[in-house]
């Protein structure tokens, strides 16, 4: 007879972003199934509204530490704990019974290949260190296992495991909204180093530059771009749009919970992280049948076609330039919309994906 199996979720964050939307996908996709039953753990902080709209289960804590989390493993008493960060990893193992020895079976989930474990360092040494304790470690991207110091050594128990998003809960979301937007460009993410939403200002700029030189009669330079996030940089964007008077050009309005009819209204997404996993928003712009602009960076470049669903390129300039192509050519938005749709129906196997979660967690489970 099949046991029921609990599964503890630890995060180190305590906002709701990419890795975090990734984890309310997972237990949305085993919700229904009586056999599973899955908690949330994390940092108290503004995941909580996020998670309390998804009706998800949720212990908070202080801080990922070892106390902390054998505390909460002994008041869940989880088969399985799956845990989303470098941070939780390691922590988790430690709680669980320690490197080479644990009792209660980790997995560790890397969502994004940091630029410190791409080079010989603390993290990714004591990565490395307690990998002997993880019973799998799921990578978002080959790029991120591949960009990995150690990659060699713990490819043996890695697997490559592509983000998913639910179609129908994403229309459900933009039904939600009422409102009404006419963005012609958006960023959506964090307000972070890794997000770089500096650059994406400048790319900005260089994009009303361009429409201004060339003196597009639809546009003259005054197309509508929307930054929409929040995070340690959010003041020091503001005060650069104000610097560069974009302020009728750009709009910042903050953290939006769903923001995803402004994005539909878009006619490009655009990014430049420094470092990405396969982020959780590129799918969702391209489920809407929204053309990606970005940089060519690790996740990304496994999703998005350039000259098909979008374009990758490396310098400001040339991103600029692909955005007014989308802006200026009704055309071949049109046909980078509909491919982008295409592209995700194909790539996007959700059933694939939970089969998979079923199949490690089922393996690896102890009552």
């Amino acid at each position: 007879m099949k046991k029921k199996i609990r599964i503890l979720h630890v995060l180190s964050s305590h906002i709701y972003s990419g890795a975090e939307n990734v984890v309310c996908q997972i237990i949305s996709m085993f919700r229904s199934d009586p056999y599973y039953e899955m908690v949330y753990c994390s940092p108290d902080g503004p995941i909580r509204e996020a998670l309390e709209a998804r009706q998800v289960s949720y212990v908070p804590i202080e801080k990922v530490c070892r106390r902390e989390i054998q505390r909460v493993i002994a008041e869940v008493s989880p088969n399985l704990v799956h845990a989303h960060d470098v941070r939780a990893s390691i922590v988790c193992a430690m709680a669980a019974g320690g490197v080479g020895g644990n009792r209660l079976p980790v997995i560790s989930h890397i969502h994004a290949c940091f630029d410190s474990m791409t080079k010989i360092s603390a993290k990714s040494l004591s990565y490395l260190l307690f990998s002997g304790s993880f019973k799998k470690i799921f990578w978002v991207s080959e790029s991120s296992l591949k960009h990995y110091a150690f990659s060699g050594m713990v490819r043996g128990k890695s697997q490559i495991l592509y983000n998913v998003i639910d179609p129908d809960k994403l229309k459900q979301r933009l039904e939600e909204d009422t409102a009404s937007y006419g963005y012609d460009v958006v960023f959506l993410g964090r307000f972070t180093d890794q997000k770089n939403p500096k650059r994406i200002v400048g790319i900005l700029e260089c994009l009303q530059k361009q429409l201004q030189l060339q003196q597009e009669p639809l546009w003259q330079g005054q197309f509508q771009a929307a930054m929409i996030g929040d995070g340690a940089l959010y003041s020091s964007i503001q005060q650069m749009v104000q610097e560069k008077g974009l302020e009728q050009v750009i709009a910042l309005p903050g953290y939006q919970s769903n923001p995803y009819k402004a994005l539909a209204s878009a006619k490009a997404f655009l990014m430049a992280s420094r470092y990405e996993g396969t982020p959780m928003s590129v799918l969702e712009a391209m489920a809407l049948g929204v053309p990606v602009v970005s940089t060519a960076t690790d996740g990304i470049a496994d999703v998005v076609k350039s000259g098909v669903t979008g374009y990758l390129e490396e310098t400001d300039e040339k991103l600029a330039e692909r955005l007014k192509e989308l802006l200026t050519d009704p055309k071949k938005q049109k046909s980078m919309s509909e491919a982008s749709k295409k592209q995700f129906a194909q790539t996007c196997d959700r059933k694939k994906y939970r089969q998979t979660l079923d199949t490690v967690y089922q393996e690896n489970a102890v009552w």
